[in-house]
């Protein structure tokens, strides 16, 4: 099925498809079945990670994604993320965007053309790449990837739309599985009753003697278990699923 803005049928049947998903591997399979006439070979979706979250932890933010195993391996492993072109645009408030803007720009620094050129080496030759931003303030982004990529505004409309419905489905079935798995350390369950409380990382890190830093982790990884976008809606899941009071 491809998506077409001559046909809303299309569309409808997608739309369709994506809500019946059941897991990510179904919203994977379904992404690929409906881009794959774009060249599309590869493709990934999710949350960006702040600067302060550990490398070993950013991967923690994809919400789907069929990508190189061993390119993301050396992706995440070697904090590859900040120094990506297409994550600068996204920051930047691009619209949907293709690779070869990228690489033809003048504006590349060399860390950010190393970024480009290794990815070229699995196979991510060309691309697109979606920016998006959720209603509470964080930056999402979806890129799709082949070797030849159809670039015309058609093939950018259909993977704008794409990833707007992939990524609502994505997070109602983490924020789901979350809410049937999540199991809080003491020391999060701690801090989780402190931030509700109204209290900050500095009041938190006082209270419980340990260091600003330490629990601004902590509250991440209540964010990462709650499938939560920010701290205000982890803390919200957290009285919601009844995991503090």
């Amino acid at each position: 099925m491809r998506l077409g803005s001559t046909d809303i049928q299309n569309t409808l049947s997608f739309l369709t498809s994506i809500k019946n998903c059941n897991d990510v591997d179904e919203i994977n399979r379904l992404i690929l079945q409906t881009t794959n006439s774009f060249g599309i070979e590869s493709f990934i979706g999710g949350f960006i990670p702040r600067l302060t979250q550990r490398p070993v932890d950013q991967s923690k933010n994809v919400l789907v994604g069929h990508w190189p195993e061993e390119w993301a391996k050396i992706y995440f492993a070697h904090n590859m993320l900040y120094r990506d072109p297409t994550i600068r645009h996204i920051l930047l408030g691009k619209q949907t965007f293709v690779w070869s803007d990228l690489t033809t720009a003048d504006t590349l620094s060399v860390n950010e053309r190393r970024v480009m050129d290794k990815a070229r080496e699995f196979g991510l030759r060309a691309g697109c790449t979606v920016p998006m931003l959720s209603l509470d303030g964080e930056y999402v982004g979806f890129s799709f990837a082949g070797r030849h990529v159809d670039a015309s505004p058609e093939a950018k409309g259909v993977m704008t739309l794409l990833s707007s419905f992939a990524f609502a489905r994505a997070l109602e079935i983490r924020r789901s599985a979350s809410e049937h798995a999540v199991r809080l350390t003491r020391r999060e369950h701690e801090v989780a009753q402190w931030i509700a409380a109204g209290k900050t990382d500095w009041e938190t890190s006082i209270i419980l003697g340990v260091s600003e830093k330490a629990i601004a982790k902590h509250v991440n990884n209540i964010r990462i278990k709650t499938g939560a976008v920010n701290r205000t809606h982890a803390i919200a899941e957290c009285i919601r699923c009844g995991l503090i009071t």
